[in-house]
C-alpha cells in the first residue's frame, strides 16, 4: 500500500530551505498543493533545490513504512532489490565447488529457509544447546566461574555479550601498529534512551523480564531481577559520553595505559581475566587502550561476588537475544513470532553471516572495470584540483600548505571492490546440520580471525571499511585512505553512458565531500600516514580553519526547514564544510559556465528528497547533516558561476554579497 504525503507537509519540505523564505499554508487537497507549487513560481534565486526537484518531489509517494525518500533511497531499496536477486538466483543453482562463495551462500540460503518453515527436526539438538548453556549459567557460584564461563562461551561461538569486551584496533598514535582495546560495555549504545527517554528503564525491564521468564523463573522474580540490571545500566551509562562515542572523536575514546597502571585502578578484577573472559589464552600486551576508563572502573565495581545473580541473569538474556531468530520451541514463549517468509528470512540470514561473500559476489555481477575506472579518473582529478585549491589559497601557510598536499599525495583510493578471496573447501565445514549450529561456527571462525590481528601490522585495506553491497562513500582517516562501494556507483549519482560534467556534479561531489573530511576539524588531526598527531598543522593554520568554521555556523544556523526550524550550524558544521569543498573542487574541474551548469544540476539531485514534517523535525535536532534542501540552496549560494548562470539577483532570497560568499579554499 502506498501513500500520499499530506500536502502541508509535502509544500514544506519542498519549499523551505533559506531563512527568510514566505510560510506555506495548509492546503486543502493534493491538487491545490501541486498548483500552490505552480504558483509559487520558482526560481533558482529563490530556492534552487525547489527549483530543480519540485516536478519530482509532487510525483512522489511514500509507503506506509518510510517517513522520507528520495535519491539515495531509491538507489538504496535499488541495492538491496539486487542483492536479494542475486542470493535467490544462487540459492536457484546447484553444483557448487566447496568452499566458494556460492556453495556456502546456497547452503546456508537453504538451511535458514527449512528451519523457518519447520521442515529440519533439528528442534531437540537446539533446545540441548540453550538447556545446556543455561544449566552452566545457573551453576555459576562466584565471578571466577563466570569469567571462565564467558571465555567458553565467547570461543565456542563468539558470545556477544562479555561486560568487558576486547577487540584489535588501530594504535592511534602509530597507525601501521595494531593494539588490544578495551571496549565499553556491550549494550553502551542502547544505554542513552535509558537515561534520556522516560519510559526507557520500563521498556528495558519488560523486555529482560520477557527473556528471564522464558528461561523458566516465574514472572514475578523476573520482574525483581531485570530491575536489578536495568538499575546497574544506569549507572553504567552515567558515566558514558555519548557525544564522543557516537561521534568517534578518537581522542576521547583511545586511552594507552601500561598493563600494570590498569591492574591498580582495578578493584575485583585483573587485566588476565579480562583476558578469560574473553577467551583468549595469551597474556595480556603490557600497553593496550581503554575505550571508558570510567565506565569501566564503574564496571568493576559490580564485577564482585555480591553481583553473580545480576550477572548470571544477564547472561541468560544476552544469550537469548543473541541468537532471538533461531530459538527452539522452549524459548520462544507462547506468543508465536510474527510470520516471515521463507526466502526473506533465509535472505535476512545470509545478509547477516555471509556479508563478505554476498559482497564479492555482488561486486563480480554489477562492478564493471568501466565504473572503477571512470570513478577512479574522478577520484584522481578531484585530488589533483584540491591540491591546486590549497597551493592557491591565501589563509595557510606555506608550511600548511605543504603538509595538506602530501596528505593527498599519500591518499589511497579504493574504488568498487576488493579482489575476490581464493575458496578454500574447509569453509564448507561452517555450514551445519542446524541454523544455530552453523552461526555459532561462522561466529568462531570470525572471532578467531580477530584475535589472529594481535601483533601484527594493521590491515591498511580501505575495502574492509564497508562491503561492496553498502550504498556509501567514505574517508578513513587511520590509513589515509578514501573508499567509494560499488554500490553507491549507480544513476543519478554516477551514469556510464553520461557525460564527464554530469557525473561529476553527482559522484563527483560525494567523493569530493568525503576526501575533504581528511582536512575537517577530526582528519586535520591526522597526517599523511594516517597517525593521530594534531601538530603536524601548524598551530596558525588552526587558527585561521577555526575563523572559517565560525563563520559557516552562522551561515547555516539563518537556513530553516517548515519555516521555523533552524539549522543547528555548530552540529552539522563539518559536513557542511565537506559539502561546499566538494562543489567548489568540482565547479573548478568543469571549467566553463556550460559544463558548471550541468555540474549544478545534477548535484540539485544528489539530495533529492521528500521526507514528512515530523522526520524533518527530527533531522534538524539530531542529524550532523543538514536538510537536503539546505544542503543544496546553501552551497551552490556560495559560488560565483550559480549566479552567472541563472542571472540571481541582490532581491532573490539566495542572494549572499561576493564578500560574504564562503570558500573551503
Amino acid at each position: 500500500m502506498r501513500k500520499h504525503v499530506l500536502p502541508v507537509l509535502l509544500a514544506g519540505s519542498l519549499l523551505t530551505g533559506c531563512a527568510g523564505m514566505p510560510e506555506t499554508e495548509p492546503l486543502p487537497d493534493e491538487s491545490s498543493a501541486k498548483k500552490a507549487v505552480a504558483i509559487a513560481d520558482l526560481t533558482p534565486g529563490e530556492d534552487y533545490y525547489g527549483f530543480m526537484n519540485a516536478d519530482e518531489l509532487m510525483h512522489m509517494t511514500l509507503r506506509e513504512d518510510q517517513n522520507s525518500t528520495g535519491t539515495l533511497s531509491a538507489i538504496g531499496e535499488h541495492t538491496e532489490d539486487c542483492v536479494k536477486e542475486l542470493i535467490r538466483e544462487i540459492a536457484a543453482g546447484s553444483g557448487y565447488a566447496k568452499g566458494t562463495n556460492r556453495q556456502l551462500i546456497h547452503d546456508l540460503y537453504h538451511l535458514a529457509a527449512d528451519t523457518n518453515a519447520g521442515k529440519l527436526d533439528t528442534d531437540a539438538a537446539d533446545t540441548a544447546f540453550f538447556d545446556g548453556w543455561l544449566d552452566k549459567i545457573n551453576k555459576t557460584e562466584s565471578m571466577e566461574q563466570l569469567y571462565a564461563l564467558w571465555g567458553e562461551m565467547a570461543a565456542e561461538f563468539g558470545f556477544n555479550g562479555v561486560p568487558v569486551p576486547l577487540s584489535v584496533g588501530t594504535d592511534l598514535y602509530h597507525a601501521k601498529q595494531t593494539i588490544l582495546c578495551v571496549g565499553v560495555y556491550p549494550r553502551t549504545q542502547g544505554l542513552k534512551d535509558l537515561c534520556e527517554e522516560p519510559f526507557a528503564p520500563m521498556d528495558e525491564r519488560g523486555d529482560l523480564q520477557g527473556k528471564l521468564t522464558l528461561s523458566g523463573v516465574s514472572r514475578d522474580d523476573a520482574r525483581r531481577r531485570a530491575t536489578q540490571i536495568v538499575l546497574a545500566e544506569l549507572e553504567f551509562a552515567a558515566v558514558v559520553d555519548f557525544e564522543a562515542l557516537e561521534d568517534g572523536t578518537p581522542d576521547l575514546t583511545f586511552h594507552r595505559q601500561q598493563k600494570n597502571a590498569l591492574q591498580k585502578e582495578l578493584k575485583n578484577i585483573t587485566p588476565e581475566q579480562i583476558m578469560q573472559m574473553n577467551g583468549l589464552s595469551i597474556n595480556m600486551p603490557d600497553s593496550i587502550s581503554v575505550a571508558m576508563p570510567e565506565q569501566l572502573r564503574v564496571l568493576d565495581s559490580f564485577l564482585d561476588d555480591a553481583h553473580v545473580p545480576m550477572w548470571k541473569d544477564y547472561t541468560i538474556c544476552t544469550l537469548i537475544e543473541q541468537f532471538s531468530d533461531m530459538l527452539p520451541k522452549k524459548y520462544r514463549g507462547d506468543k508465536p513470532n510474527a510470520a516471515v517468509k521463507d526466502e526473506d528470512f533465509a535472505v535476512r540470514i545470509v545478509n547477516q553471516y555471509l556479508a563478505v561473500e554476498v559482497g564479492e559476489e555482488y561486486a563480480a555481477k554489477y562492478c564493471t572495470e568501466k565504473m572503477v575506472a571512470d570513478v577512479t579518473k574522478i577520484s584522481e582529478e578531484i585530488i589533483e584540483t584540491y591540491k591546486e585549491l590549497i597551493a592557491e589559497n591565501d589563509w595557510m601557510s606555506d608550511t600548511g600548505k605543504q603538509a595538506l598536499r602530501q596528505k593527498l599525495s599519500s591518499m589511497a583510493l579504493f574504488i568498487g571492490a576488493d579482489s575476490p578471496r581464493e575458496p578454500d573447501p574447509k569453509n564448507a565445514e561452517q555450514i551445519g546440520d542446524s541454523l544455530l549450529s552453523t552461526c555459532c561456527a561462522v561466529n568462531r571462525i570470525t572471532r578467531e580471525d580477530e584475535a589472529e590481528k594481535l601483533g601484527k601490522p594493521t590491515d591498511r585495506n580501505g575495502f574492509r571499511s564497508m562491503t561492496p553491497q553498502t550504498v556509501n562513500a567514505c574517508y578513513v582517516p587511520d590509513i589515509n585512505a578514501f573508499n567509494v562501494t560499488a554500490a553507491i556507483m549507480q544513476a543519478p549519482l554516477y551514469d556510464p553512458a553520461a557525460s564527464f560534467e554530469s557525473n561529476l556534479g553527482g559522484i563527483g561531489t560525494i567523493i569530493g565531500h568525503e576526501i575533504s573530511h581528511g582536512f575537517d576539524a577530526d582528519g586535520m588531526n591526522y597526517d599523511a600516514e594516517g597517525n593521530f598527531r594534531p601538530d603536524w598543522i601548524p598551530q596558525e593554520d588552526r587558527d585561521a580553519f577555526g575563523e572559517l568554521t565560525k563563520k559557516v555556523e552562522d551561515y547555516y544556523s539563518k537556513f530553516t526547514v517548515l519555516d521555523s526550524h533552524h539549522v543547528n550550524g555548530q552540529k552539522t558544521v563539518c559536513e557542511n564544510l565537506a559539502d561546499i569543498s566538494g562543489l567548489q573542487c568540482v565547479l573548478e574541474i568543469a571549467g566553463t559556465r556550460d559544463r558548471q551548469k550541468t555540474v549544478l544540476e545534477h548535484y540539485a539531485k544528489v539530495w533529492e528528497e521528500l521526507i514528512i514534517d515530523t522526520a524533518a523535525k527530527s533531522q534538524v535536532d539530531t542529524d550532523v547533516h543538514s536538510p537536503a534542501s539546505v544542503r543544496i540552496n546553501a552551497v551552490v549560494a556560495c559560488f560565483d558561476p550559480f549566479y552567472e548562470i541563472y542571472g540571481v539577483k541582490e532581491s532573490d532570497a539566495l542572494y549572499v554579497a561576493p564578500e560574504e560568499r564562503l570558500r573551503r579554499w
